[in-house]
């Protein structure tokens, strides 16, 4: 939360140190990455983000929402085909999670 509040006030510095803390303590912690992508994001920094946002679905492969932000990422690095690919994930997981929920 202290991270958040910290990138909302701009104090990018002060959350990526944080958020390397928090990081190395609980290295399966998918939203740290994104936490982390998101100030890479907003820097400009798009290969640290896109590494960071691929931690993230390596811990959680079934989150379109990361698949969405990867596609993002890779379209501002030019890599089209790989956005084309991430968009089309996002898109059959969250259609997986509308067929789970009519199944109940």
């Amino acid at each position: 939360a202290l991270a958040i509040l910290y990138q909302k006030e701009k104090k990018t510095n002060e959350a990526t140190i944080l958020l390397e803390l928090l990081i190395d303590e609980q290295p399966l912690n998918a939203n740290l990455y994104i936490a982390r992508s998101n100030i890479e994001h907003e820097l400009a920094q798009y290969e640290l983000a896109l590494m960071d946002v691929e931690k993230a679905i390596e811990i959680e492969p079934s989150n379109a929402a990361y698949h969405t932000l990867r596609s993002i990422l890779c379209r501002h690095l030019g890599r089209e085909d790989d956005a084309r690919k991430s968009e089309n994930n996002a898109t059959r997981l969250k259609q997986m999670a509308n067929e789970k929920k009519y199944r109940k």
